[in-house]
């Protein structure tokens, strides 16, 4: 910073035309930057509309700050217009010497580049400030001119130098020592009587005019350490504030404080535009198309912020960069997750077509899920639109939309495997329990299981686990034989609620094919028939998954249900260790709760119901046979009556089932 002191006759002489605060025919747009009264006011509405009167916005940091500070009545106001061609207010001398600049005032010089701003301080040792001559507004205005300015002329009189004492003399402990010219570089012009040399005052003025010039565009390049002119009057505030609480001024620091709050505005203005919330509702074009305009979009408001931030300091410029970069993708990114999504959707569409396609075709299961699988993926990947702005956000979205198309691939192909299992496991259970002979369909069932279920879920395994989603699939693949069982419960469960019907269905079938087939009477055909049923209500009665679940369900219904007169049933029964009582119960003794599916009080309720109505068939079928008809026509008659018999108590739903009627064709017609 340069101080110039010059002498001066101290007379102020008014002006023609005083100028008017804020006066737009007035080039130089005289304003008042701080209020002289009291209560030291920062004006930053009059400021503000000073800064954009004079376009100072455009100045970027090209500016120069020019101040003067001395004595009232002193001749500042005076040096300054014809300096700089301003138009302060001067004093009038027939009025008396009175105090003419209040406070301080800023005005704009006119023909000087760069832009030259200027600061014209209230004089010290006025009057008006009271007898008590308080000096800590003089102090605190002299402090702030020092402080904004590049250039700060002191008006010194020969006769008055008390201020400028003072302020030498008041330093810091840390600088006790240190000299004035360790800060300032310190030059004094003598000027001559405006009054008593007017054409030598302004010969000087116009050298002095040169030597400031001079020193502005030498000093240019430490300008970069300046605020930008459009922050003049936020900065300017905050170092009047600090000044008048009497706190440090650190003016590098004060820079950054500047650079920080400006660059964080300027970050906020740019994020908060309608056109960073427009993006989802414009999703009419392609996915590739909707990125690449986001990525230019991106650069345009990047470039924007560093155009507008370029004169700040780097800590904060770049800092506030990085958040407004991070801010925009932040606001685009719901957009970007719904242009992904919709990749998504396409690609599982296809996926599904393609899978179930293949299936159709009987292709291997394993095969299908691993190629289909493979093809999906890669199709995403090839879907996904790439941007060198947006690619951090892109990979960022696409890995979690990718993951979400993963499980729904797995859901997929698990529930169409789940579909294939229960297609498999139902047909095995209707041909163990209902297909022919009962031998141990338990065991079958079991089996199957360990045949058809556990190696498919291995291979299946192998794929899904290929997609990368961890436990998630691994619990899914888990669940899958847990599927198979469940398949296997319910099915079982179904039938258990309806056995009555498939054992009167058993019953006649039986009934039927051993009168058809054999030389069986009826007697030893119905026992026969009943015993087989027997043998199924007692399969129906538990759930036996497990190679240990072992029982004597059936020997305990063969000994407690099984006609009581024959001498076999009476020898079993008497040589069993069976509790009598024991059909009584709800529950098997060896069976846990939850394997129970006909307890033994129900066993014996479906057997009672049982025997009434196959009894009916038995008995028309030995009145049939004392009558006069042929073998064939008996066996139809009979087979009829069961048909019949079924239908009553069973209702369509197990008249539906293949039974004797859809034996009857088969039957010839005698």
């Amino acid at each position: 910073m340069s101080e110039l002191g010059e002498s001066s006759t101290g007379v102020e002489l008014h002006s023609k035309g005083t100028p008017v605060q804020g006066s737009a025919a007035n080039p130089c747009y005289p304003t008042q930057l701080i209020d002289g009264d009291n209560c030291k006011l920062f004006k930053v509405a009059e400021t503000e509309n000073f800064v954009k009167e004079m376009e100072l916005d455009k100045c970027g940091q090209s500016y120069a700050v020019v101040s003067i500070i001395g004595p009232q009545s002193s001749g500042k106001s005076t040096l300054l217009n014809h300096l700089f061609c301003t138009n302060f207010q001067e004093m009038n001398a027939d009025a008396g010497r009175n105090q003419t600049t209040k406070g301080i005032w800023i005005a704009r010089c006119a023909g000087i580049e760069p832009c030259t701003l200027v600061l014209d301080v209230e004089g010290t040792d006025g009057k008006e400030r009271g007898e008590q001559h308080d000096t800590s507004f003089e102090r605190q205005s002299a402090l702030f001119a020092l402080a904004v300015s590049d250039v700060a002329l002191i008006n010194i009189l020969l006769f008055s130098l008390q201020i400028w004492k003072d302020f030498t003399t008041s330093k810091p402990d840390s600088h006790n020592e240190a000299a004035l010219n360790d800060f300032f570089i310190v030059e004094v012009v003598a000027l001559s009587s405006y009054e008593d040399k007017e054409e030598q005052f302004k010969e000087e003025v116009t050298i002095l005019r040169q030597q400031i010039c001079y020193s502005i565009v030498q000093d240019k390049p430490a300008r970069d350490s300046v605020v930008p002119l459009s922050d003049f009057p936020y900065s300017s505030q905050e170092i009047w504030e600090k000044i008048k609480a009497d706190k440090d001024l650190d003016l590098p620091s004060h820079k950054v404080m500047v650079a920080t709050v400006r660059c964080e505005k300027i970050a906020r203005d740019l994020a908060a535009k309608e056109e960073w919330h427009q993006f989802k509702k414009d999703m009419n074009c392609s996915t590739t198309e909707f990125v690449n305009r986001l990525s230019s979009q991106i650069v345009a408001c990047l470039s924007e912020y560093d155009a507008e931030t370029s004169y700040y300091d780097k800590g904060p410029r770049s800092t506030y960069k990085n958040q407004l970069k991070e801010k925009l993708l932040q606001l685009s990114e719901p957009a970007l997750v719904s242009a992904l999504e919709h990749i998504r959707s396409t690609i599982l569409v296809e996926f599904k077509h393609t899978f179930k396609t293949a299936l159709k075709q009987g292709e291997e299961f394993y095969a299908v899920a691993s190629s289909c699988i493979e093809l999906c993926l890669s199709n995403f990947d090839k879907a996904c639109p790439v941007a060198d702005v947006v690619i951090e956000m892109t990979n960022k979205c696409k890995i979690g939309v990718r993951r979400k198309l993963q499980l729904d691939i797995v859901l997929v192909v698990s529930s169409s495997y789940q579909e294939k299992l229960r297609e498999v496991l139902s047909e095995s259970i209707e041909k163990e329990l209902f297909g022919g002979v009962i031998i141990d369909p338990w065991k079958s069932i079991r089996e199957v299981l360990r045949t058809e279920v556990r190696p498919t879920v291995s291979q299946l395994s192998t794929a899904l686990i290929g997609l990368g989603i961890g436990p998630y699939t691994r619990k899914m693949i888990e669940n899958l034989e847990d599927y198979a069982r469940s398949v296997v419960k319910e099915k079982v469960r179904g039938e258990a609620k309806n056995v009555q019907t498939r054992m009167k269905m058993c019953f006649e079938s039986r009934f039927v094919n051993r009168l058809y087939i054999g030389n069986d009477d009826i007697p030893t055909a119905a026992k026969s028939a009943r015993c087989y049923s027997l043998t199924l209500l007692s399969i129906l009665a538990a759930i036996r998954l497990d190679d240990d679940d072992t029982d004597d369900i059936k020997e305990i219904l063969e000994a407690e249900l099984l006609d009581s007169s024959s001498s076999s049933a009476k020898r079993k029964r008497n040589n069993a260790k069976f509790d009598p009582l024991c059909l009584a119960s709800d529950s098997w003794e060896q069976i846990p709760s939850c394997r129970k599916l006909i307890g033994p009080r129900s066993c014996k309720k479906v057997w009672d119901q049982f025997m009434h109505e196959t009894e009916i068939i038995v008995s028309k079928a030995l009145e049939l046979g004392k009558s006069g008809f042929s073998k064939w026509s008996r066996i139809r008659k009979i087979a009829i009556i069961s048909a019949a018999t079924l239908f009553v108590s069973g209702g369509v739903t197990a008249a539906a089932i293949l039974g004797p009627l859809g034996l009857l064709p088969l039957l010839p017609l005698i």
